[in-house]
């Protein structure tokens, strides 16, 4: 229930977001964009500082995750769904839709919100998704009236990788421990700060191609432990 709640925050919020896009100023809407940036930031680097996971295997993760991640094009895959949903729907709206789906549905998936409350769904506790919808329904509002309709999708793509882990998490039980969720908000946290440089336009880091580190360190604390 949590999961469709957050979706459905995501779709909400990100649909007053395009209403609202055609109120305000192109150069509100840049300087909302520069802030919410700086915002993600901060976000993913107090995430990395409070982590307890170890440096060394968050280091080694990364780069084996980044190779792999290059090898697939997870990038390039999800560039290509925002595309196609973007020749879909042409004739109806104007604007990158591609470029709002890519940074809102990694900004959403990558964080420890989305891999710690799908876990606890599957325990039977919704409390962690319903606050993470709440987090999510308001910045798609922001998201959405910097970068257009593309947001609203990504819903869509967060309902199916929250609903996975869910499945994932009911068959596997005491895998994700506190190590587990330590690791994941260390590697989240410098996945979100790669976002929030990409939506300052600092640079264009492939933060999709780095997702790979987490499956990586999640091997790791399989077959070794913490």
């Amino acid at each position: 229930m949590g999961n469709l709640f957050n979706a459905l925050a995501i779709f909400l919020g990100g649909s007053i977001g395009v209403i609202f896009k055609n109120l305000l100023p192109e150069r509100t809407q840049k300087n909302l964009l520069s802030g919410l940036g700086i915002l993600v930031i901060l976000l993913g680097t107090s995430m990395f500082i409070e982590s307890e996971a170890n440096f060394i295997i968050l280091i080694g993760s990364l780069v084996i995750g980044i190779f792999l991640g290059e090898w697939i094009d997870i990038d390039g895959y999800i560039n290509k769904l925002g595309k196609l949903i973007e020749v879909k729907m042409h004739n109806r709206v104007k604007g990158n839709i591609a470029k709002g789906f890519v940074f809102a549905s990694i900004t959403y998936c990558v964080g420890p919100l989305a891999v710690i409350g799908a876990i606890e769904e599957s325990l039977g506790f919704s409390e962690v998704l319903y606050a993470k919808a709440a987090i999510d329904g308001v910045t798609s509002i922001a998201f959405a009236s910097a970068m257009g309709i593309g947001v609203v999708f990504s819903g869509v793509l967060v309902f199916i990788y929250q609903g996975l882990i869910y499945l994932l998490a009911s068959v596997l039980g005491d895998f994700f421990n506190h190590s587990m969720q330590m690791y994941l908000s260390g590697i989240g946290g410098v996945l979100i700060v790669g976002i929030g440089i990409n939506i300052l336009g600092m640079k264009n880091i492939r933060v999709a191609n780095m997702i790979p580190s987490l499956v990586v360190g999640m091997v790791y604390y399989y077959f070794v432990g913490g």
